[in-house]
């Protein structure tokens, strides 16, 4: 997957970023190269998180609950556009803001998105290694380091 890469000179400001060059996805996690994500939380009726499980075989944030979509804003799009490539069901989603992901292992800014759905409209397998976590849940996840850092900078947004 290629990717845009971004100067870090213009970060007070998310919105004016300027682009450098294309790069690899594993280019830009292997050299900590500024780049984009973008990511869905889904919130059920009784104000629960769709997160995702990562895999064990995962090479970063092994095992964490993360957002319920979670992906690299690819060359040519943005993040809406990147977002509506992975939804599992054609649904209506707001815009929430943006957050940064500065570890390790990322060097992001991501988008945010919600979308308020019942668990029932969705694909059994999309349902695979997801599960909806209530506030409780979701926050001792965070105090216990098993959430990825995209979900915690996500949950500070809502």
């Amino acid at each position: 997957m290629k990717i845009q890469s971004y100067s870090e000179s213009f970060l007070e400001k998310y919105d004016q970023l300027v682009k450098t060059k294309i790069v690899s996805k594993e280019k830009a996690h292997l050299c900590n190269i500024l780049h984009l994500s973008t990511h869905l939380l889904i919130v059920n009726e009784n104000d629960e998180i769709l997160c995702r499980k990562r895999a064990d075989t995962e090479l970063r944030y092994t095992g964490q609950w993360t957002s319920t979509i979670g992906t690299h804003v690819e060359l040519d799009f943005n993040y809406k556009s990147t977002l509506e490539k992975f939804l599992p069901i054609n649904m209506e989603f707001e815009w929430v803001g943006k957050f940064r992901v500065k570890d390790g292992f990322e060097n992001e800014i991501c988008g945010l998105y919600t979308a308020r759905l019942n668990e029932n409209v969705l694909p059994k397998d999309f349902m695979e290694n997801r599960k909806f976590l209530n506030k409780s849940e979701l926050e001792k996840s965070i105090l216990n380091n098993i959430a990825t850092p995209h979900l915690k900078e996500a949950y500070k947004l809502l």
